[in-house]
């Protein structure tokens, strides 16, 4: 989650509450040695001050240690205060996820206090680790735990103190990285600190927006440590249609040495051999195709059929969550996840003459051009050329017109992974806005007891 913050009116953190060290802080489940937890505590406001806060944060802490190999440990810890009832329902319950394959996950410590520092609670009051289920609606198959657990006595007034550890224990593309910070939360912060400790050889992409406080850089030990900081950051309320004008939020993103090059070689590799079609996948082919007059008939059946007849059901298990199965596979059980539909699809292109390739993105046009990494992705679509140029298709969005992408992946960037082997880094056309619209208009009357009369017309275009 990419959070932000202004820094109009951030500064260093004040070094006796947040020391800044030459190597990022070992944190254990017995504490941080670099927090003194009394001082962050003394830190707590007087509600009054915030009547339309529900919580706030007095501590918003990240230390990341990164190895050469993309591995990584991340902890988090968070103080925060509890200002109303809403407040206290929403920290009651907490529950995390994490991918046991690939991460260790571990619960530091969660703790309810006064802001004395006298502790009410230690630790959860109930608490279960489970795999997560699937659902029936969206079904997906994957390797993940979830921990739940319920606090007691959380209140108006009470802090609750907590900190979690993450580690990375294999990393799918050696070098692959990637994270983001922000200073600002959706509510006030008294103290935010985000720590990343890298060898000192590692490039790291580094995206810094809207920041007036520079990051603090020093290198010992062959190790390199950013330390971002920053003391009481306001809640910046966020207003639709706002102009440039106003405030700016500010965030820090990174990630590792690789190139989306790297990334698009590195998929390439896994689905080298998933493009050709058995031959029940060829008779279904020519079954689908059997009516069409054009070549663009063509595309057009085996684009509706792939969308429109193959069930979406993900099977992310393991490597599966990167691997495309097999085109023979997703034919017979008649389903298959967005990598799937996408491999289908190119195979039968290539089964009926015409040249296509997966396209790797961001389902939400989310991923930066400037910070390369494998997470920045969760989507595959396909690319197939025609006689006057390239068209892009999205095989889970089954009722989007042939030619166009849903409205959330246009203007993204994508990593085209041709079966034949070039990579290569695109953006995605926009459609003009006007061409799918809807206006509503009223008019009416509005009466001294807030009753209206009038009309009410809604206008959709295609």
């Amino acid at each position: 989650m990419i959070r932000s913050s202004s820094f109009g009116v951030v500064a260093l953190v004040a070094a006796a509450v947040l020391p800044l060290a030459a190597q990022a802080p070992r944190i254990t489940p017995a504490g941080d040695p670099s927090i003194k937890s009394d001082t962050i505590y003394h830190l707590a406001v007087d509600a009054a001050q915030y009547p339309e806060e529900d919580f706030l944060y007095l501590l918003d802490d990240g230390v990341i240690r990164l190895e050469a190999d993309g591995k990584a440990i991340r902890t988090y810890r968070q103080v925060v205060q509890i200002l109303t009832a809403d407040g206290a329902e929403r920290f009651a319950e907490q529950s995390y996820a994490w991918g046991p394959e690939t991460e260790k996950f571990r619960l530091n410590w969660v703790r309810v206090l006064r802001p004395d520092g006298t502790v009410v609670n230690e630790g959860p009051a109930q608490s279960q680790e489970s795999d997560v289920p699937v659902a029936m609606g969206n079904p997906v198959y994957s390797q993940r735990k979830r921990l739940r657990f319920s606090l007691a006595n959380v209140a108006p007034g009470m802090l609750i103190d907590y900190s979690t550890t993450t580690e990375d224990t294999k990393a799918w593309i050696p070098g692959d990285f990637g994270t983001s910070w922000s200073i600002h939360t959706g509510v006030p912060v008294r103290r935010s600190r985000f720590i990343v400790d890298a060898p000192a050889g590692m490039h790291l992409n580094i995206e810094e927006r809207n920041l007036l406080a520079p990051v603090l850089r020093e290198r010992r030990g062959g190790r390199q440590v950013l330390t971002w900081a920053a003391n009481d950051v306001p809640h910046i309320k966020p207003e639709s249609f706002a102009t440039d004008t106003g405030p700016k939020y500010a965030h820090v993103a990174l990630s590792g040495p690789l190139s989306w090059t790297d990334i698009g070689r590195w998929y390439g590799a896994l689905a080298r051999d998933r493009y050709l079609l058995d031959s029940a996948g060829l008779a279904e082919v020519q079954r689908r195709v059997a009516g069409a007059h054009s070549g663009l008939d063509t595309v057009r059946a085996i684009h509706k059929w792939v969308a429109q007849d193959i069930r979406y059901v993900s099977v992310s298990l393991g490597l599966g969550g990167y691997q495309p199965r097999l085109p023979a596979d997703v034919v017979r059980t008649g389903f298959g996840d967005c990598k799937d539909k996408a491999t289908l699809f190119v195979a039968a292109m290539r089964a009926v003459g015409r040249r296509a390739s997966p396209v790797l993105l961001s389902s939400y046009a989310g991923a930066d051009e400037s910070l390369p990494s494998l997470g920045a992705f969760d989507h595959v679509i396909a690319r197939v050329e025609g006689a006057t140029g390239p068209t892009f298709v999205d095989l889970t969005a089954e009722y989007i017109p042939f030619g166009e992408l849903p409205r959330s992946e246009e203007g993204g960037i994508g990593v085209v992974v041709s079966p034949d082997g070039p990579v290569e880094a695109v953006h995605f056309p926009r459609t003009d806005p006007t061409a799918h619209a809807e206006q509503t208009i009223l008019r009416g009357t509005i009466d001294t007891t807030g009753r209206i009369q009038g009309e009410f017309i809604v206008t959709a275009i295609g």
